[in-house]
């Protein structure tokens, strides 16, 4: 039986898998959340739980924090439940990426932006992934660029390999924000049949350095 992990876990684990996230993580108070901002503006929210099978947001999160009495206040209102903040992202195109089991086809990558969708049977090979966007650029007019293109071919075979774990029976990015040559995903959704393996952190403030793909 599939578990979904949590936001903040799995979120870190597609950082050690070097897939770019936007900074995440649980803080403990109205001022831990400050020092997380460190005069960037953020976002705060409540965890995910899963309901039907899909996560949900428990209460709609706050954006766009900018000042120090802004995001206390924003944290009081959330509180007593356990707080999720992260560096609000900048303005791009939202787009999914899911891995999942189909019951005709079996499992696959899908790529999604608004009712438009493509998909290729996993394991994608970096010629498939080329192929499964170009069939969606075609239609959605995203990654205009090579530049930006070679990004999201290098993403979906990073997804990909994530979704060799045996483990993990699905995988939904939702969404990757994407800009004009960079990406970071800014919510996902793991099941998995066991805990995921991470990396001890330093402290609950550090963040490792990962080189991701630069075009």
């Amino acid at each position: 039986m599939s578990t979904i992990i949590d936001t903040v876990e799995g979120l870190e684990f597609l950082h050690e898998h070097g897939i770019a996230i936007a900074p995440t993580r649980y803080v403990d108070g109205s001022e831990d959340a400050v020092f997380f901002a460190a005069g960037r503006p953020i976002a705060l929210r409540v965890g995910a739980s899963a309901v039907s099978g899909v996560p949900r947001a428990e209460a709609p999160p706050e954006a766009g924090l900018r000042t120090a009495s802004e995001i206390r206040h924003a944290y009081d209102r959330l509180a007593p439940a356990r707080v999720i903040a992260q560096h609000q992202a900048e303005a791009g195109t939202n787009i999914t990426i899911e891995g999942r089991d189909d019951e005709k086809i079996g499992r696959l990558i899908e790529l999604r932006c608004g009712a438009h969708a493509v998909h290729r049977l996993h394991p994608l090979s970096l010629d498939q992934a080329e192929s499964m966007l170009s069939e969606f650029r075609s239609k959605r007019g995203i990654a205009a660029s090579e530049k930006a293109a070679r990004m999201l071919t290098h993403l979906l075979v990073r997804v990909s390999e994530v979704y060799e774990d045996a483990s993990i029976t699905q995988l939904l990015l939702d969404p990757v924000r994407l800009h004009e040559n960079r990406y970071e995903v800014l919510d996902a959704a793991i099941w998995s049949k066991r805990a995921l393996r991470l990396n001890p952190r330093l402290d609950k403030h550090a963040r490792d350095k990962k080189s991701f793909y630069q075009p």
